[in-house]
């Protein structure tokens, strides 16, 4: 059952755990399975490229959503994602933190920004 999961659990070689892969996915199916698990789930596991869940989120709003605005499957995916807790000062090998990511794509962020902002707590 999904209660007796090891939410953490990494691919061999790659770091890689089912938050990477959801985040990746941006499927609003899986997410509705384990929104009342997702606080289980560890932020601050690098891939092997140091990435973090939030930069695998970033990067495929990005790739998917470049020339509109964020929508609503995506908003309410981002709001289950606020439950994780996580470290957002953790830089991948690019030397990236995920704030970077969309600040580098602000054009897509900027109609999105005070929810993004008044979501996280930035300190």
């Amino acid at each position: 059952t999904i209660d007796n999961l090891d939410y953490n659990v990494k691919v061999v070689n790659y770091n890689y755990t089912p938050l990477h892969y959801l985040c990746k996915e941006n499927d609003m199916k899986l997410f509705e399975i384990i929104k009342d698990k997702i606080h289980l789930f560890d932020g601050n596991i690098q891939d092997k490229s140091g990435n973090i869940f939030l930069h695998y989120f970033i990067n495929n709003i990005v790739r998917n959503y470049k020339n509109d605005n964020l929508n609503a499957i995506i908003m309410e995916i981002f709001n289950i994602l606020i439950n994780v807790k996580f470290n957002y000062n953790l830089y991948n090998i690019d030397g990236d933190i995920s704030c970077h990511i969309m600040l580098q794509n602000l054009q897509l962020f900027i109609k999105n920004f005070s929810i993004i902002v008044n979501k996280f707590s930035f300190v």
